[in-house]
């Protein structure tokens, strides 16, 4: 089937328009996020431009976040988030310009060792946190101490490897750090998981395990 030139010259002049709204529309959007890109990962570093503009926002989300047991033990103010944990990775997947999704943390033996994540609480953020989560623990770089819900997310439902050998995880941890060696859940909990440990955090011993590839 031929197509007249005047009507062929018509349609790639239409999809040129098309293509010059559809990145100015990218741009305009981009420019509303206070990350400067919307729906992908940006890493951040305490101090840096961005991360003076957002940090009370991460703060609010984590502070959210651990609420229902008592509050982050090291996070309650903005300036606590950049001296414990420089190294963020957040991303702002809805209209407004605030961030939706952050993972903040701190170099620490082999990668990035996790401090606490946070959303906006809403059903899009918290499904792009557990592709997020995913992705930096498999292959990532990034670990962490895990218990309760967030362990079974990470273990049970996305797949993300655990350390379950004593040596390792003492190694990971630091001589500073002093633990129980349990090996199985204290509580019987997580049957056929094992790697679980208990040390002390606020006064209170909690069981934890090693999750990521480290």
């Amino acid at each position: 089937m031929k197509i007249a030139v005047g009507v062929l010259r018509r349609l790639i002049k239409e999809a040129a328009i098309d293509t010059i709204r559809r990145s100015k529309s990218d741009r305009v959007s981009n420019r509303s996020s206070m990350l400067g890109v919307k729906n992908k990962d940006v890493n951040v570093t305490a101090g840096d431009k961005i991360a003076n503009k957002i940090e009370p926002e991460i703060v609010d989300m984590i502070k959210t976040a651990y609420e229902p047991i008592g509050g982050h033990p090291k996070v309650q103010n903005p300036g606590d988030l950049s001296s414990e944990y420089p190294n963020w990775v957040v991303a702002d997947i809805d209209d407004d310009p605030e961030p939706d999704v952050a993972i903040v943390g701190r170099h620490s033996g082999p990668g990035m060792k996790l401090g606490a994540s946070g959303t906006d609480g809403t059903s899009a953020a918290k499904a792009y946190m557990m592709k997020l989560k995913k992705k930096l623990f498999i292959g990532g770089g990034w670990w962490g101490e895990v218990s309760g819900a967030p362990a079974h997310i990470a273990i049970n439902k996305l797949g993300i490897p655990y350390v379950d050998n004593e040596e390792k995880v003492r190694q990971l941890l630091g001589a500073d750090k002093e633990i129980t060696w349990h090996g199985e859940h204290p509580q019987g909990q997580f049957k056929g998981v094992n790697g679980w440990y208990s040390r002390d955090i606020g006064g209170h011993s909690h069981a934890k395990i090693i999750i990521g590839e480290v």
